[in-house]
């Protein structure tokens, strides 16, 4: 997506979670990169974009393909955190 912008971002989560500038959630705007951690050491493991009004799209899985989802229920879920959030 962020290609079609001009924009070149890493390939992983770990190197995503350094582009840009680092944002609070408090402060997220659309288009906003948020990676989260489902491990107890932080690590990156999963990469979305907000899109407003407490949702993200991402890309849920083979079967489900892309998704939109709350980002409260995500954190609720227990395993995932967030570890940052970008503006690129």
């Amino acid at each position: 997506m962020y290609r079609l912008f001009g924009k070149n971002l890493s390939r992983t989560a770990s190197g995503i979670a350094k582009e840009g500038r680092a944002v609070s959630e408090s402060d997220m705007q659309p288009g906003d990169i948020i990676v989260w951690s489902n491990r107890s050491d932080n690590v990156p493991t999963h990469v979305a974009i907000y899109v407003g009004n407490g949702t993200m799209v991402h890309a849920a899985n083979r079967r489900l393909g892309v998704v939109s989802s709350s980002i409260t229920y995500w954190k609720n879920g227990g395993r995932n955190k967030i570890v940052s959030i970008r503006r690129v």
